[in-house]
């Protein structure tokens, strides 16, 4: 796949763009996966793959729909859907968690990969643990809150 591609979706469609040696090239992708170049599901091009990835980073189903559910998996809480997935009745906050967990964000912040490298990553377990509650006391020593 493209390091360079863009993903625009429209009208239950994908628009994927690809900068080539001559420009910006972009072609179509349609909800089945059908690629304008003529790739298929079966015999998938670099389009459809960076489709199927934007979908899955994205948490979408193969429908390409997002999962509702009517339950919050972090506070256990009813949940209300809506047009983009669903919303906890207790905290706003919990599918933006929910989503971070389900994309893998948490395993690469937690997780020990080849590509994390510097002093934060160097650390022992517990000196990264130390390290973040300190960075936690400071931002929020004096009362500030993402959620206004």
């Amino acid at each position: 796949m493209n390091p360079l591609n863009v993903i625009l979706p429209q009208d239950n469609d994908y628009w994927v763009g690809s900068l080539t040696d001559t420009g910006l090239d972009a072609l179509k992708v349609t909800q089945e996966l059908q690629c304008a170049c003529g790739g298929t599901v079966a015999k998938p091009c670099e389009h459809i793959r960076a489709v199927q990835c934007f979908r899955r980073l994205n948490g979408e189903e193969e429908s390409g729909v997002p999962e509702p559910l009517d339950v919050c998996p972090i506070c256990g809480n009813p949940a209300n859907t809506t047009q983009g997935g669903w919303r906890c009745t207790k905290s706003a906050g919990h599918y933006w968690q929910w989503r971070g967990e389900q994309g893998g964000v948490k395993a690469f912040l937690t997780q020990p990969h080849p590509a994390k490298r510097g002093a934060f990553y160097e650390q022992s377990l517990e000196e990264r643990e130390a390290f973040l509650e300190q960075a936690h006391r400071r931002l929020y020593a004096n009362g500030y809150t993402p959620y206004g």
